[in-house]
């Protein structure tokens, strides 16, 4: 599977904002590629609580099934059923668009299978499943184009690595425990009742906005 997420935030330079800085928990599934797999996770990524992007007010979405014939572990070819590529945006709030690419059909070319940009007028950070990288404002280059020649910058050895402050934790593991901690503990749980809502509506919004070619609204939803 390969996923890839740009979202690009750009305020007036007289805006000041609280928003938390972001700190991403990443968490995969499999096929249906929308439904229950890259598009709707990833989104549920970003816009956690802990990142600070909850709202996605509006969708276009577009999805394919790009290898209708596959083998199982055994040898066996069938028939696929389902999509197994789709493209999406999202309008988020503050006016912020996140561009979501997930493919059980292409091949890999960069650090990772998951890569997530965010683009802002202070800097740039693209995390992948276990490293980060930045480029502040004060580092950016100004890249120049030609026609005539080859691109002379590297631009891998323009972003800074962010250092490991804390020890790795299995995602899944960490899920796990904050969830059986709330159920037996009655302890804070991220991800309620509600926000599951909010996922299944966000797929079904992606299926009819292919459907139908056009932007889905998603009105707020309530218990």
């Amino acid at each position: 599977r390969s996923r890839s997420v740009k979202i690009p935030i750009i305020r007036p330079k007289s805006e000041t904002t609280t928003a938390p800085t972001p700190w991403l928990v990443i968490f995969s599934a499999a096929s249906p590629i929308v439904s229950d797999g890259s598009t709707v996770r990833t989104l549920e990524v970003i816009t956690s609580p802990r990142v600070g992007m909850r709202t996605s007010s509006a969708v276009p979405c577009r999805q394919a099934t790009a290898q209708p014939r596959r083998v199982d572990e055994s040898g066996t070819p069938y028939e696929v059923d389902v999509e197994d590529h789709a493209f999406a945006m999202f309008e988020l709030e503050w006016g912020v668009l996140a561009q979501i690419s997930s493919s059980w059909a292409s091949r890999v070319k960069r650090d990772d299978l998951l890569q997530i940009q965010v683009d802002g007028t202070l800097g740039s950070a693209v995390a992948g499943l276990h490293r980060c990288f930045v480029q502040p404002l004060i580092a950016t280059p100004r890249p120049f184009f030609s026609p005539e020649q080859p691109q002379q910058m590297n631009f891998d050895e323009q972003w800074q690595e962010v250092p490991d402050v804390l020890p790795f934790e299995n995602g899944y593991r960490a899920g796990w425990e904050l969830f059986l901690r709330h159920v037996a503990e009655d302890a804070p749980f991220s991800a309620p009742l509600l926000e599951g809502a909010k996922s299944v509506q966000l797929a079904e919004a992606c299926y009819q906005s292919d459907r139908e070619r056009r932007w889905v609204e998603l009105e707020p939803l309530s218990l």
